[in-house]
């Protein structure tokens, strides 16, 4: 059994943004699912899917360390955790919105 999560980042962009989240993701012992990242006008974004076996999943540390690494780096870091199994629901474009009860 699996526990998922999709986390974003957002900010200025600067060197090493996606190793220093990635390499917190490893060091938790996730396994990256998905990975999207772009600049514009000097603006980073990011969002990734991860996924952590629930007997090797600590959702405080992810929390705290995912809180720090927001300040180090001065970005906003968002996550939450979601189920892949259940049904989403998509906006006209085609992109997911909010999930069904």
């Amino acid at each position: 059994m699996s526990r998922y999560a999709t986390i974003t980042v957002i900010g200025g962009d600067k060197t090493g943004v996606v190793a220093r989240v990635t390499n917190l993701l490893f060091e938790s012992r996730a396994n990256i699912e998905a990975l999207e990242e772009q600049v514009t006008r000097g603006q980073f974004s990011m969002t990734l899917q991860a996924s952590w076996r629930v007997s090797q999943f600590d959702e405080k540390a992810l929390g705290r360390g995912l809180r720090a690494l927001a300040r180090e780096l001065g970005m906003e870091i968002k996550w939450w955790f979601t189920d892949p199994k259940r049904p989403q629901a998509h906006g006209p474009d085609g992109h997911p919105g909010a999930a069904l009860p």
